[in-house]
């Protein structure tokens, strides 16, 4: 089978292919704005509360810390996620292209069979018309030989 590798010919049934186009959207895009997103430090919060009692007005700042490496686990549970969408998708794409060869393969050897059913077809036909145009002409085989 020739190489099909960027031909378009192969290139646009591929970008058709229901599963495949499943399995993209499943995957995502190649460089995921979750990888990024999961990086970020949380924001500073900011507070003023006013009250009737005293102290009247209340100002409150407070900036989160993560502790124990949870901000890389974050990052690597997040590039992970990434890499397995990746994965999902070449394995979708190495299926696709077993189930078009496959398919193919099947196409190609039913029209193998057809031909050589054809021929088998054509010979029986002329054998009949050789041994019926013989019979007319008396060309028979003697008994003995």
């Amino acid at each position: 089978m020739p190489s099909h590798g960027s031909s378009r010919r192969w290139r646009s049934p591929r970008e058709r292919d229901p599963s495949l186009v499943a399995a993209r959207r499943c995957a995502g895009p190649s460089t995921s704005p979750t990888a990024g997103v999961a990086g970020e430090r949380p924001n500073p919060e900011a507070r003023y509360e006013h009250t009737n009692e005293l102290p009247r007005d209340l100002f409150t700042l407070a900036q989160p810390l993560e502790l124990g490496g949870k901000r890389k686990r974050r990052i690597e549970a997040a590039d992970a996620a990434l890499r397995a969408g990746e994965a999902e998708l070449a394995q979708a794409v190495a299926q696709s292209e077993i189930d078009t060869r496959r398919a193919y393969y099947t196409v190609a050897s039913a029209e193998q069979r057809r031909r050589a059913i054809a021929r088998d077809q054509d010979l029986a036909a002329r054998s009949q018309r050789v041994a019926s145009e013989r019979e007319q002409v008396g060309d028979r085989l003697a008994p003995g030989g």
